[in-house]
Formats: C-alpha cells, structure tokens, sequence
C-alpha cells in the first residue's frame, strides 16, 4: 500500500543498526517503487527529535512502518544515533 508523502508513520519493528525501536515514530520525505533490484516499495523516513530537530534520515521497505492509528499514545526515549 502506497502511502502519502509527508504524513507521519510507526516503525512496526526494531532496527538495531538504525537505532529505531517498535514504535518510534517518522515522517515521510521520499518514495521509491520496487524495482529489479529489490522486491518491496521503499520509504525515506524523517526522524525527530522530541524538540522538532532532525536527528536522522533512513530508507527502509514499506513492510516496516504502518499509518498511525487514532488510539496510539506517544512516548519518549533518549537514543544516540551512530
């Protein structure tokens, strides 16, 4: 399922390599279809910080975020990105 750009996302799993965790939350700032070179549609994701910084820009495939549902509830971790 395609989803619009600029909306914000969930990563529905961990990414150790990226430091994500299950329900750290991005927003949308690129699109990439599948190709011949990989099977899934693709994502650029804009992660922030709890103050609206940008702390980092990953590419991941679609099947590892998800739309936000209206009965999530946010929370606040402190991470250091590598």
């Amino acid at each position: 399922m395609k989803h619009e750009l600029y909306t914000e996302v969930v990563f529905l799993q961990d990414i150790d390599e990226l430091s994500i965790k299950k329900g750290d939350i991005g927003t949308l700032v690129e699109y990439y279809p599948a190709n011949e070179i990989t099977p899934f549609n693709g994502y650029s994701v804009e992660i922030f910080d709890a103050y609206g910084d940008t702390v980092q820009v990953v590419t991941v495939d679609e099947n590892k975020i998800s739309k936000i549902k209206h009965n999530s509830v946010l929370s606040v971790r402190e991470v250091v990105f590598s």
